[in-house]
């Protein structure tokens, strides 16, 4: 196979997630990619699942400052994860006013300070 061929093979498996390994390459399929600060939304929707999948209690900040986020989905499952984690909602709802969400954040930020939480 001709190397400009080669290259434009792996490039397309590369670009369709087809990888099996990122290896020496550096390619990563999108939908290994986890966190919190990420820019695509799924990687921080992933990060939330597996926040509360595994009960990591250690995440419970970068889950309240989700609370924050401009989109409604990632807001309903940081408060359902933190749910699980904690048990409490401090009457956050992902779908109510900015104002109501913003009280219930202090309301969340404030149980986090005197809960002894911090990292």
């Amino acid at each position: 196979m001709g190397q400009a061929l080669k290259k434009f093979t792996v490039g397309v498996l590369c670009a369709g997630g087809l990888l099996w390994a990122s290896g020496p390459l550096g390619c990563a399929s999108p939908s290994s990619v986890t966190g919190f600060d990420e820019p695509d939304p799924q990687a921080r929707f992933r990060a939330i699942r597996e926040s509360a999948r595994e009960g990591d209690r250690e995440d419970v900040d970068e889950l309240i400052e989700s609370l924050a986020s401009d989109d409604p989905a990632e807001r309903m499952l940081a408060i359902r994860s933190l749910e699980r984690l904690t048990g409490e909602t401090m009457g956050f709802d992902h779908a109510a006013s900015p104002e109501s969400r913003r009280q219930a954040v202090e309301r969340w930020a404030e149980w986090y300070r005197s809960s002894g939480m911090k990292r």
